[in-house]
């Protein structure tokens, strides 16, 4: 059956799966009046070739509270990288975002500043939030410790939706 009346039968074109699956190919859009600098701007593109393929990748929207969240937040809106999760689930798949000088290049791992002069002293702090609180994971000399103590701490609180610093030891553990 050709796609367009496919569209006009399924009875999905005002449902939520539909919406979900136009607002992210226009997020992808480098013809967009503005194209998006977190999608498009990134080179993520919409891989989909049809709002069929789209919903049998998906399935129906499991409740209200669920949006489209790509698996890898690197990767491209295609098949086997997009998944229904809740807003708590998809902040727990976010990516690091540097936002001052005591950041360090991994997710969930920042510079220890002194106490007395606020330098910073060589050290590095892995910490994860967690049911609203934040949880010091350690302090550590060396920063890619620090790194691979969050993301021991980020499988174990988030499971699937952990987004964690080194992906090749995320699959082993």
């Amino acid at each position: 059956m050709p796609s367009g009346d496919w569209k006009r039968t399924h009875g999905l074109s005002s449902g939520p799966e539909f919406a979900a699956y136009i607002e992210a190919k226009y997020r992808c859009s480098t013809k967009a009046k503005n194209p998006n600098p977190d999608y498009a701007g990134k080179g993520i593109k919409f891989r989909f070739t049809s709002f069929e393929q789209w919903y049998s990748e998906l399935g129906p929207r499991p409740s209200p509270k669920h949006g489209v969240d790509r698996i890898n937040t690197l990767g491209h809106y295609e098949p086997g990288n997009i998944r229904w999760a809740t807003q708590q689930e998809q902040c727990r798949n976010r990516r690091k975002v540097i936002r001052r000088e005591t950041s360090s290049k991994y997710k969930g791992v920042y510079r220890e500043l002194s106490r007395r002069k606020k330098l910073p002293t060589g050290r590095f702090r892995a910490v994860i939030v967690f049911d609203g609180s934040q949880r010091r994971l350690g302090t550590f000399s060396d920063e890619e410790r620090a790194a691979k103590e969050y993301d021991k701490a980020a499988r174990k609180y988030f499971g699937e939706f952990a987004h964690c610093n080194f992906a090749n030891e995320q699959a082993a553990a």
